[in-house]
């Protein structure tokens, strides 16, 4: 097989790359899920459907453009670690399939990004001083209650996904802290809404915690970009949400 084009990881895959926008995935528990397989792709764009062939450990997916499911090939390709469902380690390639027709498949993501779903992705740029999955905690609980929050590094950006009790308390949320600087004139928030429905979340540590039941702490505390991802710049706000360090 010819060597990847335009690889943004510099990976040297021997796969070709992606001329469709629907991407084949094996080695999937047989038992996968529609949310288990979105949390995976919908980091590198929009999911228009998913199909999974059950019992087959494998299921197509479409994403919303050529160039995504490119993005989604080269990267898991050279982060196989990355591409994990439970115990399996995920394996993407391109797929000579146009679209995803069949009448089981779910068009997962294009409503849950509506204004109204209650999960949001927080973007953090011109980090200066630490920014932890508490200090997500402390600034969205005065918006209401956070269930789930997960914490991820994409792009050298540090990333978050905040589950919000329901849509009224996220919209409440992106509306007050978009483009405002959690400490002044630096760690700069862009919140938006993601298109997954809810978080799954199965380790409360570091990085990934649940506050609505008790979770081991496993997982090794490891960065978890396999989420949404996708937002466009901003200028620094001057507005410091929790005062100085």
């Amino acid at each position: 097989m010819a060597k990847r084009d335009g690889d943004l990881m510099g990976g040297d895959a021997k796969r070709p790359a992606a001329s469709t926008p629907v991407v084949f995935a094996r080695n999937l528990p047989v038992d996968c899920s529609d949310p288990e397989l979105l949390a995976l792709c919908s980091p590198f764009g929009d999911v228009a459907r998913i199909l999974i062939l059950k019992g087959k450990g494998q299921a197509f997916v479409q994403m919303g453009s050529v160039q995504a499911a490119a993005t989604l090939v080269a990267y898991f390709t050279a982060n196989p670690a990355q591409a994990q469902v439970r115990a399996s380690t995920v394996q993407f390639m391109p797929s000579t399939r146009t679209e995803v027709v069949d009448n089981s498949a779910s068009a997962v993501a294009t409503q849950a990004a509506q204004p109204g779903g209650k999960v949001l992705l927080c973007i953090v740029r011109n980090v200066l001083y630490p920014v932890t999955l508490d200090t997500f905690h402390t600034i969205f609980s005065r918006f209401g209650e956070p269930q789930r929050i997960v914490t991820f590094t994409k792009n050298g950006e540090l990333q978050a996904l905040v589950e919000m009790r329901d849509g009224a308390q996220a919209l409440a949320a992106k509306a007050a802290l978009h483009e405002q600087c959690i400490y002044a004139g630096c760690c700069q928030l862009s919140v938006l809404h993601s298109t997954m429905p809810q978080l799954n979340v199965r380790y409360n540590n570091d990085k990934t915690r649940d506050y609505t039941r008790d979770l081991p702490a496993g997982g090794g505390g490891r960065d978890r970009s396999n989420y949404h991802g996708g937002a466009t710049g901003t200028n620094a706000a001057n507005t410091n949400i929790i005062g100085t360090i």
